[in-house]
């Protein structure tokens, strides 16, 4: 079987649930958010993204693996999402009550080990993310080189979004401030306000269940030195995380380079204002890194820095692999980059572009 393929993805986590059920000596188990079972199947696995429950429930046994569904999605399930999976379906009529196995163990009893297993990503899923990655770098790019000076933040979110969606990407996270707002807000929602000089947007994508997310900005006017100086200096942040993002390291050892950083540009305490990223993949931030946390980088882990400075900040997502991170949502074709020389080499890293 190609472990590239999401058939081979699938063998591969039924093969690990079945594990846990002997190592538990339980009969069944059932996987019930929708992380857990977009994770197993690939599906979608929401009607309503507002909701952490999924809109079907995956049971597997020693010898079966079957969802339980109403009426209404089964169909579209096995025939849109799941198709080509060795997965039977047991439906009911919505008004009836599922019928879920007395002596199931729910995921929330082996949660943690669930997670940790979401965090490493197989070849299948490395492929996923790299596409998706590359889609969504391409979307926010051409957005935001060709809006219009006076839109409404709002107006720059629907663009985003609809780019997004267009390519079959989920927009769960769609962040824009302008001109001044950019200074006020780190988690700026899109409100009425109208971008004149100055704009920030940071968008998180999902598809299959994985989730890439990156930060560009755009400025209708010339820098002035305080905001290149920012945008250097998050930009430098995130180039030395980036390049101490190896397996071995730890996340804290990651975020003490990274204060390092802040300070060596004149900036020692803006990491105290904003979390500067960590684990990604199936969460937007799956784990932060936090000051002597010891949750080490592995290959195969997806990780996204987000260094902010006073209105400006940058961020991508990367891939680690064997010996270093591969940057998967940028590339210099689509965007203005700078070269930052880091101890562990060159890395680039997205300029405001200036229109």
């Amino acid at each position: 079987m190609d472990s590239r393929s999401r058939l081979g993805s699938y063998g591969r986590k039924v093969d690990l649930l079945r594990a846990i059920l002997q190592t538990h000596r339980k009969d069944s188990l059932c996987l019930s958010s929708q992380v857990a079972t977009t994770w197993l199947t690939g599906a979608r696995s929401f009607i309503n993204l507002a909701v952490e429950a999924s809109c079907f429930k995956v049971v597997v046994t020693p010898d079966q693996v079957y969802i339980v569904v109403n009426n209404i999605e089964a169909a579209r399930l096995m025939e849109e999402e799941m198709d080509g999976l060795p997965v039977e379906v047991r439906s009911h009529l919505w008004y009836e009550s599922e019928r879920i196995p007395e002596r199931v163990m729910p995921e929330a009893q082996f949660a943690d080990w669930l997670r940790a297993q979401q965090y490493l990503l197989d070849p299948y899923e490395q492929d996923v993310l790299q596409k998706l990655s590359e889609d969504v770098g391409i979307s926010v790019a051409q957005v935001m080189k060709s809006f219009s000076s006076g839109i409404r933040e709002l107006d720059l979110a629907a663009e985003l979004n609809a780019a997004l969606i267009r390519r079959n990407i989920e927009p769960v996270v769609t962040l824009v401030a302008g001109d001044e707002r950019t200074k006020l807000r780190r988690h700026p929602l899109p409100t009425d306000n109208r971008i004149q000089r100055y704009a920030l947007a940071a968008v998180c994508g999902r598809r299959h269940g994985l989730i890439a997310s990156v930060t560009r900005s755009v400025s209708f006017v010339p820098l002035s030195e305080k905001v290149a100086a920012r945008h250097d200096c998050a930009a430098y942040v995130d180039a030395i995380a980036i390049s101490s993002t190896k397996p071995g390291n730890t996340l804290g050892e990651v975020l003490e380079r990274m204060q390092r950083a802040y300070a060596d540009r004149g900036f020692a305490d803006e990491w105290q204002l904003h979390h500067q990223g960590g684990i990604t993949g199936y969460y937007t931030r799956a784990s932060l890194a936090k000051p002597g946390l010891s949750d080490l980088l592995q290959p195969g882990m997806a990780i996204a820095w987000n260094p902010s400075v006073h209105g400006t900040k940058t961020e991508d997502t990367c891939l680690l692999g064997k010996e270093k991170a591969q940057i998967l949502t940028m590339s210099p074709e689509h965007w203005p980059t700078k070269d930052y020389t880091t101890p562990d080499g060159i890395i680039k890293r997205p300029e405001i572009f200036v229109r």
